[in-house]
């Protein structure tokens, strides 16, 4: 095997409630996770030595500061394996966008670069890696297509059905810094939402009206203060037809529901007749 051509998929935060700040400087969350079809393209190589990083986004770092670096260097290091990799990475996944993009390709580097070389760790070794990363690596080294995340979101329950969500996304051209986001935070009593239980119960049933309407994202509350384009946005999802809509992790992307791709692509023509010439919306499904 001369390389290995992987899809690295995006994801959504469903739901997302923020518990507690940690000592460690952290917080405490509780999340459900979808695998979504928006994905970036990764294509592994061996190298003679090093790690070598390219793509075609000009955002994307390509040295040390970008994840799936990290994730190979981490690899090589426990492993001791002694050759090098070249990976590639085609961005379709808008950089900074709470879509976990990043995450994405360091899971699918560590999973990607454990198989090409033969390197024989098994996933649960993957996983403890994948955490050392970043708190949505390990939902991505799952195979699964919606999980429970919690303490940071990198204690991962998978969750296995068949449903398929139709998701109408509208990313924006900028990001939201996570750090920050989480940093002007206040804690206090939580709204009366339905719980995560509650939550995941409707995503069994495929209760999709009721799960597109219990949608939560306690960072909301910081995010569209910072930027009321992304507030606005969502009340616009919402006007045009979706069922429910959320801003998706820390932004700055937010996504819309529907039932069917057909409702999909009607609100999606709605929406980008009154967005104009500013971001476009995008049609996506559960990654499965």
């Amino acid at each position: 095997m001369n390389k290995l051509v992987l899809k690295s998929p995006a994801k959504l935060n469903l739901y997302l409630n923020v518990l507690r700040k940690r000592p460690d400087g952290y917080h405490d969350i509780e999340t459900i996770f979808e695998k979504i079809s928006l994905f970036d393209i990764v294509t592994i190589r061996p190298e003679n030595t090093g790690i070598k990083i390219t793509t075609d986004n000009p955002a994307l770092p390509t040295g040390r500061r970008n994840l799936a670096y990290k994730a190979a260097r981490i690899l090589f290091d426990k492993t001791g394996f002694k050759g090098g990799v070249r990976i590639n990475i085609k961005k379709n996944i808008p950089v900074c966008s709470g879509l976990g993009g990043g995450s994405s390709n360091a899971a699918t580097v560590l999973s990607g670069v454990n198989r090409l070389f033969r390197l024989g760790l098994k996933r649960s070794e993957l996983i403890e890696i994948g955490r050392a990363i970043g708190a949505d690596v390990p939902f991505f080294l799952h195979d699964c297509s919606f999980a429970i995340g919690r303490n940071k979101g990198d204690d991962v329950a998978p969750i296995y059905n068949d449903v398929i969500i139709w998701h109408i996304i509208i990313p924006f051209t900028f990001g939201c810094e996570t750090k920050r986001v989480y940093g002007d935070l206040t804690l206090g009593l939580t709204p009366n939402i339905v719980d995560v239980t509650i939550f995941r119960r409707f995503l069994m049933r495929k209760d999709i009206e009721n799960l597109a309407t219990s949608l939560y994202n306690k960072l909301e509350e910081v995010v569209f203060k910072k930027a009321e384009i992304i507030g606005s946005t969502k009340s616009l999802l919402l006007e045009k037809g979706a069922y429910g809509a959320l801003l998706s992790g820390s932004g700055s992307a937010i996504f819309g529901i529907t039932k069917t791709r057909e409702e999909a692509i009607a609100v999606r023509r709605r929406v980008n007749a009154s967005i104009g010439s500013g971001s476009k919306a995008l049609i996506v499904k559960t990654f499965n």
